[in-house]
């Protein structure tokens, strides 16, 4: 239960939104994982479903994709490459994996920005969105230049993607925050989720979104706090990312002080 975003923009950078949210076996919700994460020059990604599996997909991605400190400073991974040459590594980390974890399934998603292909200008790369399965995972690429793609259950919530479809249309007025500064338009989709969620909660999905900019050359990482203003009120009301683990062993950790077991935790 979540909602990873991944989107691409017609000025050639890749956005990647995660929610925080994580389902218990036995039902309850608590908004305390991360799930998206930079990989590597110039690659971000992101799972939905099982943590356990989720957590060693990307372990496993990162380390495949690792560069040496003697490696030049300016090397990029060919995002159609890697989608390919990785899928086997993943197929395998997925059987290796304990059937209960298995059955929750686990969907992962890559955002990233070609090195050596443009969109018919050399100052705008190729930005992929790569969207694979278990346990076949097998990459599904979304080619258009301005795109947008969703994973887990999240995605299956039709007003959450509608509100979305209506910053990819070729004329949308959204279109005008890429002029707003350089990572406005990924705060304003951070926005959307923030605003979509509210207004229409569903139990698996949280408001709090992690939001990266993967750029050719740079990575931006954020969230979409932010803070409201009310008349007569003598403190803004504050909506900020609560504390969440970065690593599957943080999460052990704080499934320990929630009392709770972490196996079989879906994402």
């Amino acid at each position: 239960m979540t909602w990873i975003i991944g989107a691409s923009s017609l000025l050639g950078y890749g956005v990647m939104l995660s929610d925080v949210r994580v389902t218990f076996p036995n039902g309850s919700t608590a908004d305390m994982l991360r799930k998206a994460f930079p990989i590597s020059p110039y690659i971000a990604a992101g799972f939905a479903g099982s943590v356990y599996i989720g957590y060693r997909l990307l372990s496993s991605l990162h380390q495949f994709l690792f560069i040496p400190p003697s490696a030049p400073d300016q090397v990029a991974w060919q995002p159609e490459w890697v989608a390919e040459h990785w899928a086997p590594e993943a197929r395998k980390i997925f059987s290796s994996c304990p059937i209960s974890e298995q059955k929750l399934g686990v969907r992962f998603l890559m955002v990233g920005v070609s090195p050596d292909q443009d969109m018919g200008a050399p100052e705008i790369p190729r930005v992929y969105l790569i969207r694979f399965s278990g346990p076949h995972f097998v990459p599904g690429y979304m080619r258009k230049g301005l795109n947008v793609v969703h994973i887990g259950s999240g995605s299956n919530v039709k007003r959450y993607t509608r509100a979305f479809r209506e910053h990819f249309r070729f004329g949308a007025s959204s279109l005008r925050a890429e002029i707003g500064g350089q990572n406005s338009w990924a705060q304003m989709l951070g926005t959307t989720a923030d605003l979509i969620t509210g207004e229409h909660p569903v139990q698996g999905v949280s408001p709090h979104m992690h939001v990266i900019v993967c750029r050719l050359g740079d990575f931006a990482e954020g969230t979409n706090n932010r803070r409201t203003y009310i008349p007569n009120a003598s403190e803004p009301v504050s909506f900020e990312m609560p504390k969440v683990a970065s690593s599957y062993g943080e999460f052990l950790e704080m499934c320990r002080d929630r009392v709770v077991g972490a196996e079989g935790a879906v994402g």
